[in-house]
């Protein structure tokens, strides 16, 4: 076997479509590396800059509120109310390998005492729309999208050629089956296809920050898992009894199904049976629940104290009361918004075991903690946190709470959700299929005929 391997990577290479193609995943891989590294660093730079001025803030509010003692309790009490902390979530861990949803979702919010949960993430990055539509080249990108190409590319005829021309009869003749030279060929042009990949991924690994190794290696064996499954489709149609040009056209076919075709099915047919509600509804009931909570409190409260302490500390309170009355009205319409999102997303999940490279993108996006879930745990565990700042600030007023240097410092401090890691049981479904596909392929392989 080893004679094989090293006889057909000689051939390889003097084999002007396999340089072609190696040259081919090694530009890809590095325009991939460039791309992922630059928006790794911007996405670094942009948290580094947002925090530095957020603590810059903070200090200058840390000095207002240790100089409270000095001036009445009316001034003091604006504090709480003016305090705006900025709320970031944690970059993602390998924005480089998969730039995703990093492109899009909001990385930081701005909140106050009277910021609500359910509006707290509204800015997001959306200054290049044609950019976002376009998508970015990355190394995910390679894997789904280039690197499949270059497999048909390189593989369509690894059987059918040579049955054209007349070399399979003489495999057959002397070694009974053509598996062992197939075996040698595939794990030749396998490599051509996949070594440009784990190269880049290496120096994103040496150059990237650290503590992410496992999650590398993890995110490799995806790759490797996903582009396997390729190969396993290859081999397959190379058994069929068609010409050369029939199986690439037939491999082409395939391929433009289950990247492009599959996914887009697959997301409209999850909306149409899943429709989300409107949000204009959520939209009117909470303004409606707010005049109405506003209109209310001024009611029961005809008559304020001309006392400027009095006035500030009754519209903490209302205002309160409103959040509270907005979040009553607004939690059947959440309620059933999140129904439907969390029924349109396990339909969507259900099929996408259609299509093995959906499932291979997501796994990547999930690795890399740039796919939807990942933003939605973050999102979910900023807001979380909201309630808790907002009752502290607002205690200051309401309740006479000391407001200081040390009651500034025990303020409540926003701790980023770690990363986690996707759920593998999709790879365990796209191996499942690899090794049954590709065990058909072999068994065919071996009894095939070489006419």
């Amino acid at each position: 076997m080893i004679t094989l391997i090293k006889f057909d990577a000689l051939q390889l290479l003097r084999d002007r479509l396999a340089i072609f193609i190696l040259g081919v995943g090694f530009l890809a891989t590095l325009v991939a590396v460039v791309t992922g590294a630059s928006w790794n660093n911007y996405l670094q730079n942009d948290y580094a800059r947002v925090y530095e001025a957020s603590q810059d803030y903070r200090a200058e509010q840390r000095k207002d509120w240790v100089n409270a003692s000095n001036t009445d309790r009316a001034a003091a009490v604006i504090l709480p109310l003016r305090l705006v902390t900025t709320v970031q979530l944690a970059p993602p861990l390998m924005a480089d390998f998969a730039i995703g949803r990093s492109a899009i979702e909001p990385a930081s919010a701005d909140v106050r005492s009277r910021t609500r949960p359910d509006i707290m993430f509204r800015r997001y990055q959306i200054d290049n729309p044609e950019r976002l539509r376009r998508g970015a080249l990355d190394l995910s990108f390679v894997v789904i999208v280039i690197a499949p190409l270059l497999l048909i590319a390189i593989g369509y005829g690894i059987f059918t050629s040579d049955r054209e021309r007349g070399t399979a009869r003489l495999w057959v003749a002397q070694a009974g089956n053509p598996l062992p030279l197939i075996t040698a060929r595939s794990l030749n042009r396998f490599s051509i296809v996949f070594v440009p990949i784990l190269i880049g991924a290496l120096i994103m690994w040496a150059l990237g920050p650290t503590g992410r190794g496992l999650d590398i290696l993890l995110w490799l064996s995806v790759a490797f898992i996903g582009l396997l499954f390729w190969w396993a489709v290859i081999l397959l149609v190379n058994t069929l009894p068609i010409a050369a040009e029939t199986a690439a056209m037939l491999l082409i076919g395939i391929w433009t199904t289950l990247v492009f075709v599959a996914p887009m099915a697959i997301f409209a047919a999850s909306s149409l049976i899943n429709p989300p509600p409107s949000k204009f509804e959520s939209i009117a009931v909470a303004r409606a629940a707010e005049i109405s909570s506003a209109k209310i409190y001024d009611d029961d409260h005809p008559e304020l104290s001309s006392s400027a302490l009095e006035v500030r500390k009754s519209s903490v309170q209302k205002s309160i009361d409103v959040r509270a009355a907005v979040a009553d009205a607004i939690a059947p319409i959440q309620a059933k918004q999140k129904a439907h999102e969390e029924s349109q997303a396990k339909f969507a999940y259900r099929l996408a075991y259609l299509s093995p490279p959906l499932l291979t993108s997501d796994l990547l996006a999930g690795v890399s903690g740039t796919d939807g879930p990942s933003y939605a745990r973050r999102k979910k565990s900023a807001q979380a946190y909201l309630p808790t700042l907002s009752g502290a600030l607002s205690s200051k007023v309401v309740n006479d709470g000391a407001i200081d240097g040390s009651s500034f410092d025990a303020l409540p401090v926003y701790t980023p959700a770690s990363h986690s890691r996707p759920s593998f049981v999709p790879l365990a479904w796209i191996l499942f299929l690899t090794l049954l596909i590709g065990g058909w392929a072999t068994m065919r392989l071996r009894h095939t005929s070489p006419l």
